[in-house]
């Protein structure tokens, strides 16, 4: 498999991650370029990525969501975490593919994260569609610049490098 992260994002990687996930990042890259492997379930992998993410001072999550393999919608929560002493999730990163690319999503400011209240009443909570819109645009807007720019779907086996997105 083509190496899909390089630079900051492997070097962060275990700071960020290794509280939460149990393996290298090369493992958890592979785990996610299986699919029907490893502990989860087909609806934690997907295909085309539709809303890139929410985030949460509550949960402490990036909810991604889209279309799973086995044809269904659904969402994965990503573990977002800050070094000690960091109270709100500023300049932490998760890592996604949406389809087209790996994208790393970083919140640059507190600004514009909608809370969110405990993670069981979480989809309460998306029923507001102005807040789903505001993502859902933002990640229509990404797609459509991609493939003006002459940029093709990729498969699975071969991943594009990582597009830097902030989210503001």
């Amino acid at each position: 498999m083509r190496q899909a992260v390089i630079g900051e994002i492997t070097s962060r990687w275990d700071s960020i991650y290794s509280r939460h996930y149990d393996g290298t990042l090369e493992q958890v890259i592979h785990r996610l370029d299986q699919r029907n492997s490893g502990w989860c379930g087909n609806e934690y992998w997907f295909e085309e990525v539709d809303l890139l993410a929410f985030a949460t001072m509550h949960n402490c999550v990036f909810s991604v969501f889209g279309r799973a393999n086995d044809g269904t919608y659904g969402y994965s929560a990503l573990p977002v975490t800050a070094p000690p002493g960091i109270t709100s999730p500023v300049h932490v990163y998760a890592l996604v593919h949406t389809g087209v690319h790996w994208v790393r999503l970083q919140l640059a400011d507190v600004r514009g994260v909608t809370p969110m209240p405990p993670f069981s009443f979480q989809w309460s909570h998306l029923r507001d569609m102005a807040t789903v819109g505001t993502w859902s645009l933002l990640y229509q807007e990404e797609r459509r610049l991609f493939f003006a720019l002459g940029g093709h779907h990729q498969s699975r086996q071969d991943k594009g490098e990582p597009k830097h997105v902030v989210l503001e």
